[in-house]
């Protein structure tokens, strides 16, 4: 059995996965999608097979608890970081509205025992900003293969630069790692 978590609820992401197998390979494999955002885990039963996919309703970051997480115009740009006041608005639906809502959150480690995951094939995180506090509280059930997305240090303040974000893959053992469009890929 394959098991991929996903880290936000990334439609491009899912829509990957499922053309990436043949209809032999679908039936061998099992996605966890983490996403704090109830309306975005909802969007899922609408688009993809949902008895392979495990949804659970809460955010990774630093710490577990709770987090305040800042909600834009976008379904996809809520985040837990502030957006950087010079940022060139060149979407105009990602502008944060100035409403907060408060999330569960937990650590990679906490989440991975919480889960009982024992062993994870793949991990993509686009977590708007947090993908280097997830990084930096992984040490359990380290993930053979991982995407991380480099380009939220452009939008929002205080998030890790591609730079920073390679440092702690290779600090994880992430080796080979290559830049793609949007994120940076490595395997153990």
């Amino acid at each position: 059995m394959k098991r991929i978590v996903l880290v936000g609820a990334s439609h491009s992401a899912l829509r990957k996965i499922e053309s990436d197998w043949d209809k032999d390979e679908l039936n061998d494999y099992i996605v966890h999608v983490i996403e704090p955002m109830k309306s975005n885990l909802e969007l899922l039963d609408k688009f993809f097979k949902t008895d392979r996919i495990i949804k659970h309703d809460m955010a990774l970051g630093a710490k577990d608890g709770t987090i305040a997480i800042n909600l834009s115009l976008s379904w996809d740009s809520h985040s837990l970081y502030g957006m950087k006041k010079d940022f060139d608005y060149y979407w105009e639906i990602v502008k944060q509205t100035g409403d907060i809502v408060e999330v569960n959150v937990m650590t990679w480690d906490s989440f991975i025992r919480h889960a009982y995951i024992l062993n994870v094939d793949v991990c993509i995180i686009d977590a708007e900003g947090a993908e280097g506090d997830i990084l930096r509280n992984m040490s359990h059930t380290l993930p053979k293969e991982i995407y991380v997305s480099h380009y939220h240090s452009n939008i929002f303040e205080g998030v890790d630069s591609k730079e920073e974000l390679l440092i702690l893959m290779t600090d994880l053992g992430y080796k080979d790692i290559k830049e793609l469009d949007e994120e940076l890929y490595g395997r153990r």
